[in-house]
This record gives structure tokens, sequence and C-alpha cells, in this order.
């Protein structure tokens, strides 16, 4: 749900007593910075009256305070996925972490004060979130590597002063499989990531380092050395040439390449990943626009490729279409009108999809008179037992003629993540 939209702390008195085996709640708040300060947020006592079987909530629609949140805990006792409210203070996170002693998942926005909680999070945790936090002394994040259950730390766009203290978490979190350093700031120049990926347990699996600007390439490429048995790594917005991060003995085990809007990848790169990265299943290259159709022919070089994301890359042509129509691809994403040229007509998609016989998914970022000839063409031309669904911009198939049988619409809007 999203709020404040017609959502007020009556709609909840009538919704929830109709509701009493609800188990979740989730209630999305309005990002519009004007709106969201004249509109009350929801109480949080209706929610404990009524939900006792609550296990995930998220808080940023509603009041809290250290008296809301005994109660929630007194009332909700099976809760165990929590989304706190942006700063919210230290007291409050403290009472959900001392009440909730089966909290599995914990995710806070830009939390307030030292964040001393971290001291006390129960041993059930598997993962925590802390985006935009900044690191103070005395180092309690140090303290998460008393979670032995630990699975996934996000610290997404957070300021790290002391990189010994995320080390000690690394060594300590043994089962560790995800880490997600997106947009994090190395406070202290002498900060290597290689140094803390060293640290990492044999069992990460998935790592992200999205706009991370503070690194070599050379610190990189050691650092990611060790993650023997990586098999999901995120890079994007790399300004560095990514076959100079990668180890030159590559990552075999590397399954899934996010390097979305990397200003630096050329044709280089492309050329070198099949030697590099044997293995790769799903490659994300939208927006980088330095490599060439020469480049994008390499690709066929990949023999495990399923999953290719070229939106945004000028170079995309019909010649490039018809090359990708001989690989096993099962999605394909491609587009933008301001880049997707105007001579890739509806006759080169509908002819990718008619010979890539595996694929199930398109996305197609592209005007609605275009996608609308892509539609017909292939209206009628799939085989019974094939379902391909086209991803569309939000509201799209709504303005497109209805279609019946293996071809299927819809947008980007109505694609959520997987709760976790």
């Amino acid at each position: 749900m999203h709020w404040p939209h017609a959502l007020t702390d009556r709609c909840l008195e009538l919704l929830l007593p109709r509701m009493s085996a609800l188990r979740v709640i989730d209630i999305e708040i309005y990002e519009h910075d004007s709106l969201y300060v004249q509109i009350n947020k929801l109480d949080l006592h209706i929610v404990a009256h009524h939900c006792p079987l609550l296990s995930e909530l998220n808080l940023k629609a509603f009041r809290v305070s250290e008296p809301t949140l005994q109660r929630l805990c007194l009332r909700c006792p099976r809760l165990e996925v929590v989304t706190m409210n942006n700063n919210c203070s230290d007291e409050c996170v403290k009472v959900m972490v001392l009440n909730q002693r089966r909290l599995r998942s914990l995710t806070i926005c830009s939390p307030a004060g030292k964040c001393e909680w971290l001291a006390t999070l129960p041993a059930s945790v598997q993962r925590l979130t802390l985006h935009h936090w900044r690191e103070r002394e005395p180092g309690y994040i140090k303290h998460v590597a008393q979670c032995p259950n630990l699975r996934e730390l996000d610290l997404s766009f957070s300021t790290i002063q002391f990189t010994s203290h995320l080390k000690l978490v690394l060594t300590g979190c043994v089962q560790l499989q995800r880490l997600v350093l997106a947009g994090t700031y190395w406070y202290r120049s002498n900060s290597r990531l290689a140094t803390l990926l060293e640290a990492a347990p044999a069992s990460l699996r998935e790592l992200d380092i999205s706009d991370v600007t503070s690194v070599t390439a050379e610190d990189l490429a050691a650092g990611l050395a060790s993650c023997t048995r990586l098999e999901r790594l995120s890079a994007a917005g790399l300004v560095l040439p990514p076959e100079g991060c990668l180890p030159v003995t590559g990552l075999p085990a590397l399954r899934h390449l996010n390097l979305r809007r990397a200003e630096a990848l050329t044709d280089t790169t492309l050329r070198r990943l099949p030697a590099l990265l044997p293995g790769l299943y799903t490659l994300n290259i939208n927006f980088c626009r330095l490599v060439s159709e020469e480049g994008l022919r390499c690709v066929r070089e990949l023999p495990q490729l399923r999953a290719l994301h070229l939106a945004g890359v000028p170079c995309v042509s019909s010649g490039v279409l018809d090359c990708l129509g001989e690989q096993p691809l099962a999605e394909l994403e491609l587009g933008c009108s301001e880049t997707f040229p105007k001579q890739v007509g509806a006759e080169a998609v509908q002819s990718l999809v008619l010979r890539c016989a595996k694929l199930r998914r398109l996305t197609l970022y592209d005007r609605l008179s275009r996608v609308r000839a892509v539609v017909h063409a292939l209206a009628g031309q799939l085989a019974r037992e094939r379902t391909v669904t086209l991803v569309l911009y939000p509201g799209f198939p709504s303005r497109l003629p209805r279609t019946d049988g293996p071809l299927r619409l819809t947008d980007t809007a109505s694609l959520r993540p997987p709760r976790v």
C-alpha cells in the first residue's frame, strides 16, 4: 500500500479487525517532501491491538516512540522482519532488538546516534541493513561479529571510518553470503578494499560495490582474487576499466555481473570477458555508451549467457539483434527511446523473438508507436508451448491491444523484487 493516499487511522481501524491472521504490513511512505511533512503518520497502537500474528512490519508510515514500541513487542511476539523509521533514535531501536529475540531481519535508514544497540543484537539476526550509516567512535559495528547466523550485511551509502572494525565483522560472521557496500565512502585514505575482502568468509557469494570510487584497479583486483566462490558481482557506475579490476586468473564461479553505467567499459572489456568469466549467466551493461557493434558480437563467446541487458546502449542495430538471435537467451533488455536507433524496426525485434526459442522475457523501453508495432508483429506468431512476457514502460499495456495466449504484456511497475 502506498501511504498517504487515503490511508488513515480510521481505515486501519476498519481493516485490521477483519484480518486477524495478518502476517505482513508493508506501507510505503510517499517520497515527496512537501507532502511528507503535511500528513500525520499512522497510529501504531492499532496494529499492536489487532495483529497478534504479525511477523513482518514496515514502520516508516507509523508514529513510533519507546512506549508504542514496547506495547508492539508485547502484543506481537512473532515479529521477525522489521524496517524502522528513518533517523530513528538509538533508544527506539534498542527497544526492538531487546524485546524481539526472534528478530531475523532489521533495516534502518540514516540511523541516529552511535548505534550502541548493535552490541545487543540477538543471535537470530540473519540480515542487517544500515543505509546512510556514519561510523562513529567507539566502533559499535564490530559487535555484529557476535551474530553467528548473519547471512546479509548491507551498508549502502555509508561512511566507513575504520576498516579494521568491519574486518572483524567479516572474520566473525562465517556464514555471510551477501555484502553490500554500494556508494560507501572510505573516510581514511589508507583503507584498502583488498584488505577488507581478504577477511571475507569462504561463504561469500554476492558482493555489491556499485558507485564506490575510492579504490584502484589493483586494489579491487586483489580483493576479488580472495573471493574465489563469488557468484554475483555488482559494480554499477565503475569509473575504471572493468577488465583491469578483475583478477588475472578470472572468477570462474561468477554467474551474474552488473556493470550498468560503467564509464570505461569498451570493446576491450567484452573481448576479455569470455576468458575471465567463462561461466557468466547474466550480463548487465545498460547505458555503457562506449561499446560498438563489433564489441557486442563478442557475447557469442560466452557459452552460458542467458540474460543480457542492453538498455541505453546506442550501438544496438538490426545486425546485433540478428546476432543475438543465435544465442540461447532467456531474458533480454533493450531500448530507452533516447538512444534506441530508429532503424531498428519491429521486424528485427520480431525476428529476434522467433529465432531465440528460449527467450521468456523481453524488456523493451521504447516509444508506444514502435512497441505497438512489435505487439502486432508477434501476435499469433508464437508457438503454443511458448510464453513470452513483454515488459514495457508503466501504463503502456493498458494502451495496447489485448493479447491472449503465448504473448503477455506487463510493465516495470508491476515487477517487484522477491520478498526476503
